[in-house]
């Protein structure tokens, strides 16, 4: 792909395109003819091929990635991208001026695969804080927003939120912000993804965790550095989004 450090990615099973960042923190895009599920962090890529496996399929069939431009671009960093299952719907995280806090949460739609990024939406004082909002992730009927944040009231460094919707059209709807408490530890949570079967139902959700530990029940793969151990949990279990 490239020498440079590549941040994390994101996937959308209706199209053919794919988010990555760059080391430039700059949101980049490219596409394959093929569906590869790598939805974590660039550090868990293993994690996610065997978590979603597609036999076949290997990096080699990626594109070199296009910039999305000044448009989405910005000095500041931008990161933590999620495409909605649409394709037509981007979310990020920026430090950009005109913001609430740190990191915030930000989105942008286009009109088809084809058309350009429009002009990103903060989405606002009920998501966004004084402190870090990153990370986000909307379930498939739109009316879910998953997110990490460091805000006061938080178990751990990052814990996991979860806000509501019922319009979907309205970017500034999300409301009833909750702690994920059921996930969330001492620790650091950030990174959730999610894949729903459709056969059964069950979602079976992914994110990264810095908890003690990391040889329970759901634990999947971890890795260790000079600060932390980076643990990846997974449960298989029907959510209670309420």
């Amino acid at each position: 792909m490239t020498s440079a450090m590549a941040g994390s990615a994101t996937v959308y099973t209706s199209g053919d395109r794919r988010v990555i960042e760059d080391d430039r923190r700059s949101i980049a895009i490219f596409r394959s003819e093929r569906q590869l599920a790598v939805i974590m962090k660039k550090s868990l890529l293993m994690l996610s091929a065997l978590a979603f496996p597609l036999l076949g399929q290997t990096f080699s069939d990626w594109t070199p990635p296009v910039n999305l431009g000044s448009t989405v671009n910005t000095s500041s960093n931008e990161q933590f991208v999620f495409v909605a299952k649409n394709g037509l719907t981007l979310y990020f995280a920026s430090d950009r001026p005109g913001g609430f806090g740190g990191l915030d949460i930000y989105v942008s739609h286009r009109a088809s695969i084809n058309d350009a990024w429009g002009a990103p939406q903060n989405l606002g004082p009920k998501i966004n804080t004084d402190a870090m909002e990153h990370c986000p992730f909307v379930t498939p009927d739109g009316n879910k927003l998953i997110f990490a944040s460091d805000r006061p009231g938080s178990l751990g460094l990052n814990d996991l939120h979860i806000a509501f919707r019922q319009n979907t059209q309205d970017d500034l709807a999300w409301d009833n912000v909750r702690n994920l408490t059921e996930l969330n530890s001492v620790g650091d949570e950030y990174g959730f993804s999610g894949f729903q079967n459709p056969d059964t139902g069950i979602l079976t959700i992914f994110f990264n965790s810095s908890r003690p530990g990391g040889s329970g029940a759901g634990h999947s793969s971890c890795r260790s550095s000079a600060r932390k151990t980076l643990t990846a949990f997974r449960w298989s279990v029907s959510m209670d989004w309420n």
